[in-house]
């Protein structure tokens, strides 16, 4: 028996993952073949319009600094029309 002086630690990790042993025998497959861990399938995301990244708040902010008070729920979407046909004129 090694006195406990002499005894080797265990290196310590700073950081990072701590994997399992079953990770560390999948984790240099590439293909996604491994029996342990297989394949995550990533979907492709639906891109939307990009005239909707026009928030109601941001065409309120407009608004606002074209003096109106008040706004009615359809001048968003009638905004973001003119807006997008503005822009398709400016930019074919």
């Amino acid at each position: 028996m090694t006195p406990q002086r002499f005894r080797k630690k265990a290196p310590t990790r700073r950081g990072g993952k701590v994997f399992s042993s079953a990770h560390r025998i999948s984790i240099g497959d590439t293909l996604g073949l491994s029996q342990i861990q297989p394949r995550v399938r990533h979907f492709n995301k639906i891109q939307k319009d990009a005239i909707q990244c026009i928030t109601a708040p941001d065409i309120r902010r407009l608004a606002r600094r074209g003096g109106v008070k008040r706004i009615r729920r359809d001048i968003y979407h009638e905004t973001r029309q003119v807006l997008k046909q503005f822009l398709s004129d400016v930019c074919p």
